[in-house]
């Protein structure tokens, strides 16, 4: 299943994950160029059959395109909410962060899992 990113109050015509899915990555980018980033090696995790999203900041983090570059590039995205929410287990996490310490570590809510 293809996911497309979503803006949670405008989820008609979006694909979510099952209940409970099985991810093989999540990745937590904070702004645009870094959803850019990811954007270039799609095609190859895609090649590779690695079952990925891509987890918006939002609305715990301040809004730096992420969402946007992902519905308009065809990234699967997700919200952090959405992931709780949503019981999603995944067997990898790759975060993003330039500079800013705050980033994910205070505004992340994933839960965590013993192995």
């Amino acid at each position: 299943m293809k996911h497309v990113c979503y803006d949670t109050l405008l989820a008609a015509n979006f694909v979510l994950p099952e209940r409970r899915s099985s991810l093989d990555l999540l990745i937590m980018p904070h702004n645009r160029y870094h959803a850019w980033t990811i954007d270039l090696i799609k095609e190859d995790l895609w090649r590779r059959a690695v079952n990925f999203a891509v987890v918006s900041p939002l609305p715990y983090y301040r809004d730096e395109g992420v969402e946007d570059y992902c519905k308009t590039h065809g990234l699967p995205c997700l919200r952090l909410g959405d992931v709780t929410r949503l019981e999603l287990s995944f067997a990898g996490l790759a975060v993003f962060n330039d500079w800013d310490k705050s980033w994910p570590t205070r505004w992340c809510p994933l839960p965590t899992r013993k192995a």
